[in-house]
């Protein structure tokens, strides 16, 4: 959330979109206001709406001058700019919030309160000093790196690090590598013959106790594909990646398997037995569908 101070211009831009996600112009005489807190009246003053802003169709931009009306546009509270008229692709969207924002608390002027007088501030000398005036204690550890001969002793060490060649460098890594003793094939095959792998009849098993009974296995040599492929109504358009669920029940209680829809809204399903299956596929954005399909 945007926070301003109170007297300021708040400035804002938002767009209009149609149905398929194309900018379109803000129609129907809009216009905005402005509701603070939890309140129902709204105020105007000092509100400019330019639809359109620049000739760019679906971009408006949205101005207030708080100082219009100093008693609603007041330090400590929030705000809420709703549409009280208007229309997108010829829909109402009378009661939309297109911004919100604080009006917060005006910063000290540190110098004013000061006489004028710049305030200046004392560095502390050491670690000591700063430890004395902020009351801290250092656990003994730290407070042995921050004395000046451990500090010293570190910059040391560090500096010869710095002075290492390139040669030197890779001789250390040469001898690092020569020195490692690798585990052999026989100890990590050892390693590994201690491991429990399930097998697939196993797998199988514990997938129907959890899901129930299925083709989880190897695949059924019954195919289900879609008899219409799956496609955007308005549209006409092929859905890919619909997650698509086939039950052997009417109440899509027990799932068989599922597929994903390709680019072309079709799937193949293997099941193990034929007849009629259900179906029901979901995607974010689109409305489920449900339908049945006969397995061949």
């Amino acid at each position: 959330m945007e926070v301003y101070q109170a007297g300021e211009t708040v400035y804002w831009q938002f767009n209009t979109r149609d149905g398929d996600g194309a900018p379109i112009t803000f129609a129907g005489s809009p216009a905005v206001a402005v509701r603070k807190d939890n309140g129902t009246t709204t105020d105007t003053d000092g509100v400019t709406l330019t639809v359109d802003s620049g000739s760019v169709t679906g971009l408006h931009t949205l101005s207030i001058d708080t100082s219009q009306d100093e008693t609603f546009y007041a330090t400590g509270h929030e705000f809420f700019v709703i549409v009280t008229s208007g229309t997108v692709d010829s829909t109402s969207v009378v009661g939309e919030v297109v911004h919100r924002f604080r009006l917060g608390e005006v910063p000290a002027d540190v110098q004013a309160w000061d006489g004028g007088a710049v305030p200046s501030l004392t560095p502390l000398s050491s670690i000591a000093d700063i430890l004395e005036d902020t009351g801290t204690t250092l656990p003994a550890a730290i407070a042995l790196l921050a004395t000046a001969a451990a500090l010293s002793a570190l910059d040391g060490k560090v500096g010869g690090l710095n002075d290492l060649s390139a040669a030197e460098v890779n001789a250390e890594v040469d001898q690092a590598l020569a020195d490692y003793d690798g585990p052999t094939k026989a100890e990590l095959d050892s390693g590994l013959s201690g491991l429990s792998i399930p097998t697939v009849t196993e797998i199988n098993t514990e997938l129907e106790t959890e899901h129930g009974a299925g083709s989880w296995g190897a695949q059924g040599s019954y195919t289900i594909t879609p008899t219409t492929p799956l496609t955007n109504s308005e549209t006409g358009a092929a859905i890919s990646g619909m997650i698509v669920k086939i039950y052997s029940d009417s109440a899509r209680t027990e799932i068989i398997t599922q597929e994903t829809s390709d680019t072309e809204g079709s799937f193949t399903a293997h099941v193990t037995a034929p007849g009629t299956y259900y179906l029901r596929a979901t995607k974010e954005g689109y409305q489920d569908l449900e339908w049945t399909e006969v397995a061949s």
